[in-house]
């Protein structure tokens, strides 16, 4: 395996010689990108053991989710019954509805967005959220319940 030059500074992507693997961060797990596969494993912040947590419990609620097999929720793989590790296939990145927004664009039009929301579907509307993943629209972040309690 070889190494592509980068620092503890700016650590956002690894080669090796059939591919890359690209790092991201969330507010509570850090993903690291595969060719074919995204891995999620909570967030170490020094500062904040809360948050920590919380990256356990989004990796244990995506595993819970994951298993009704809702077609708008991208599989889970491999999750660990401890919240340590999520595997999903990697799925391609979408264009936002509203490219000429800010970050915060949707991904869907907000009369579909409600009815998965009654629906009891747990995601947000931020095309950052979602990916394609053989041709069909599936969140890849369901982790975080913003209608639960968190501490």
């Amino acid at each position: 395996m070889h190494v592509c030059s980068w620092s503890i500074l700016d650590c956002s992507a690894l080669c090796w010689e059939g591919g890359v693997v690209r790092i991201t961060w969330g507010g509570t797990r850090t993903v690291l990108l595969t060719k074919r596969y995204a891995l999620k494993v909570p967030r170490f912040y020094p500062w904040s053991w809360i948050l920590f947590k919380l990256g356990f419990h989004c990796n244990r609620h995506e595993r819970k989710h994951s298993q009704s097999g809702h077609p708008k929720l991208c599989p889970v793989l491999f999750a660990d019954r401890f919240g340590l590790l999520v595997v999903m296939p990697r799925c391609t990145p979408i264009v936002p509805m509203e490219p000429w927004k800010d970050t915060a664009s949707r991904a869907m039009c907000p009369v579909e967005y409600a009815y998965w929301q009654s629906q009891g579907l747990p995601f947000d509307n931020y095309h950052f959220n979602f990916g394609r993943l053989n041709g069909h629209l599936v969140a890849l972040d369901y982790g975080t319940d913003y209608r639960m309690e968190l501490c």
